[in-house]
């Protein structure tokens, strides 16, 4: 099956004075709203992330897990896709369709993490609040590669964890912030692309398959515990969500439609998993209990160019 992937278009200090020295970027948006007493509160704690076309363009939404109160958080020409929340759900990253990735701040403005390389995509905050990886797609003599980085947001400087051919996508960090899984891609027989989830330290040191058995394996998700990754494959013949356990054993089939799912993204409490599906004809946010049962339709997708995508559940 051809997978198809939409276009992109420790701790050391407080995050605020982490990120100080970056471009800012005007962006018309302040999603925060005043807690009692006036206080700011964080609005993204457990709460869901997406990019949605709904707008017109792809714009970064969120919503309640219940499916209420579905919000606009980002509006600006760029394209903006694959959010990922700090920990402690204050401040969102992504990726835009120029190859930026992208801080937005409480006060309502974004800024562009400016010392990391141009081409970057699939930005993912480490448990820390310290360090965001992403992915650094290069072209050279007609070939497309792409490695996984990690930028220090107290240094303000990133380096690149895996090197060689092939493209990586999808970094994920693990709870406790001393791994990362990622999908690799490969060329295999007749043309086909074959996707394996591989894992590498936190450091860069020893990358390694942790699930390569012939089947297009992507966008891993580790649970809340480390226990369990859950991961979107074609090896039942459509791309569906499984499971895997953190050794890469008891493997365990959650989705069973004909049509895409992918993007999966463990609750908080790690008793369930949004994901998305195109088993009503177009992208859509869905819901479902962490064995696969009660599926539900999160937000209805709606553009001419797709729905919704890229859930991330925030702490």
């Amino acid at each position: 099956m051809n997978v198809v992937h939409p276009p992109l278009c420790r701790r050391k200090a407080p995050l605020r004075a982490l990120i100080l020295p970056l471009v800012l970027i005007p962006v018309l948006f302040n999603p925060f709203q005043a807690g009692t007493h006036g206080q700011t509160r964080a609005p993204y704690g457990g709460k869901i992330l997406f990019s949605s076309y709904r707008s017109g363009n792809w714009e970064i939404w969120s919503i309640h897990p219940d499916g209420t109160n579905p919000i606009q958080v980002t509006r600006s020409p760029d394209e903006k896709q694959y959010p990922s929340c700090s920990p402690d759900g204050s401040r969102i990253v992504y990726g835009n369709n120029i190859g930026e990735i992208v801080v937005a701040e409480p006060d309502g403005t974004a800024l562009k993490l400016d010392f990391i390389p141009q081409q970057s995509r699939y930005p993912a905050w480490s448990p820390d609040g310290g360090r965001i990886a992403f992915v650094v797609f290069e072209f050279k003599e007609g070939k497309e590669s792409a490695d996984i980085w990690v930028a220090d947001l107290g240094e303000k400087v990133a380096r690149r964890l895996t090197m060689g051919e092939g493209i990586k996508r999808n970094p994920r960090w693990s709870p406790d912030g001393s791994a990362i899984l990622y999908s690799s891609g490969r060329w295999g027989s007749g043309g086909r692309l074959i996707e394996e989830l591989w894992i590498v330290e936190g450091d860069g040191r020893n990358p390694r398959p942790f699930l390569s058995d012939g089947y297009s394996n992507i966008q891993p998700a580790w649970s809340p515990d480390g226990k369990w990754v859950a991961f979107a494959s074609d090896r039942d013949r459509s791309m569906d969500i499984w499971m895997v356990d953190r050794n890469g054993k008891n493997l365990k089939q959650l989705t069973r439609h004909r049509a895409f799912e992918g993007h999966p993204s463990w609750s908080p409490d790690g008793s369930k998993i949004s994901f998305v599906s195109t088993r009503r004809g177009r992208m859509e946010v869905w819901v479902m209990g962490r064995e696969g049962n009660d599926e539900r339709p999160l937000a209805g997708g709606s553009g001419s160019e797709g729905g919704e995508k890229e859930p991330f559940w925030c702490r």
